[in-house]
Order: C-alpha cells, then sequence, then structure tokens
C-alpha cells in the first residue's frame, strides 16, 4: 500500500511539471520580407545571421522588433516596431508575447 502511495505522489509530481511546459513559447516572431523598421535601435550587429539576428532579439526583454538586411549580413534590434518602409533584402521580424 505504502508503495502505491509513493508512486502515486511521484507521478503526480511528474504531471504537474509536464503540464507546466508549454508547447507555444513566451516570446516568437513575425516575420515580412522587403520591410524596414528604420529608428528606434537597440543594438547593430555585423557581418551575422537571420538565424543569429533573430535569437538576439528573442532573448533581450526589451526587444519588441529587428530589421536584417540579407545584403549586408547586418542585424538591427529595435525597441519596437515603427512604421514599415519597403526596403528590398530586408526581413524584418516582430515579436509576438503570449
Amino acid at each position: 500500500m505504502r508503495f502505491g502511495i509513493i508512486a502515486f505522489a511521484a507521478f503526480s509530481l511528474i504531471a504537474v511539471s509536464v503540464l507546466a511546459d508549454s508547447p507555444v513559447p513566451e516570446r516568437r516572431l513575425s516575420l515580412a520580407r522587403d520591410v524596414d523598421f528604420p529608428g528606434g535601435d537597440l543594438q547593430s550587429i555585423f557581418d551575422t545571421s537571420l538565424e543569429a539576428c533573430q535569437l538576439a532579439c528573442l532573448t533581450n526583454p526589451r526587444c519588441g522588433a529587428f530589421t536584417f538586411n540579407t545584403r549586408s549580413g547586418s542585424c538591427f534590434t529595435k525597441a519596437s516596431p515603427s512604421e514599415p518602409v519597403t526596403y528590398e533584402g530586408a526581413l524584418s521580424g516582430v515579436v509576438i508575447e503570449t
């Protein structure tokens, strides 16, 4: 009987920890091609990749958007998205909080 209680308690703890983990990330991005968000830069990162730019924004709680210049490999993290303008070769992302 005692083994059953211990097993139930262990199972309950595992179930609670699994339910606490959400499959939806707290911060994710909505991307747009050939769009720039001018101004509001938090940080400029040169000679980088799109993946590194996305990660730089998602891991910074102050970052609300970014623009990545595919021609120069430059990343500009931003406090928030500004009025979008067309810029060929840019990829911009807006952080969505869940």
